[in-house]
């Protein structure tokens, strides 16, 4: 299983793609493209470290929250993954679905709320 085969808008839209066309390729190449960090630490996660590709490998649930770079603006963004392998009647694993989330503006509003709440805290303390 090496690709993607279907993808929503809000899917392209979110990686920066135009078509699936554009974006059925390999796993590999995607993973260039796109370059899955760790939100921590900015690491890029190697290949079997990704949600699809750990789906992919039969692991049953995989949540995970991680920076992606946009195909065309270079932009980074902060994704919510969820992936599930998809089995055959036999158990096999024949596919994977992931559903990912931008959360960019719900995180970036967090931290803000939390750096307001402390100077207000450090104020009151004055």
């Amino acid at each position: 299983i090496d690709g993607v085969t279907l993808a929503n808008r809000a899917a392209l839209d979110l990686l920066g793609y135009h078509s699936l066309p554009e974006l059925n390729r390999g796993i590999a190449t995607l993973a260039e493209e796109i370059q899955t960090r760790d939100v921590a630490t900015g690491r890029r996660l190697r290949p079997d470290e990704e949600a699809f590709v750990r789906a992919l490998s039969g692991e049953e649930r995989v949540e995970l929250e991680a920076l992606i770079r946009h195909r065309h603006t270079g932009e980074d963004r902060r994704v919510h993954c969820v992936a599930m392998p998809v089995r055959d009647s036999e158990g096999a694993v024949v596919a994977a679905v992931a559903v990912s989330r931008d959360v960019t503006a719900e995180r970036a509003a967090a931290a803000e709320r939390e750096r307001l709440l402390g100077a207000e805290r450090a104020a009151r303390a004055d």
